[in-house]
């Protein structure tokens, strides 16, 4: 039996990119939806560095694009 994962960390440098992105914008709103998630996962996120594995595809998406 396999365990399936519920949450999914970013890596250190990941982290770090996405507290840099969030300071390009005015509020939290903003940038959680250029992301596509929602403002209280976005905190989470930037606190914890780990979410869900449809939550970290999501800002490892946009990481990408920077």
């Amino acid at each position: 039996m396999t365990r399936k994962r519920k949450s999914e960390a970013l890596t250190e440098a990941q982290h770090a990119a996405l507290k840099t992105y969030r300071t390009g914008y005015n509020t939290e709103v903003e940038c959680a939806l250029s992301i596509g998630i929602d403002r209280v996962v976005l905190n989470r996120v930037l606190a914890i560095g780990s979410g869900s594995p449809d939550t970290i595809k999501k800002i490892k998406k946009v990481l990408a694009r920077l």
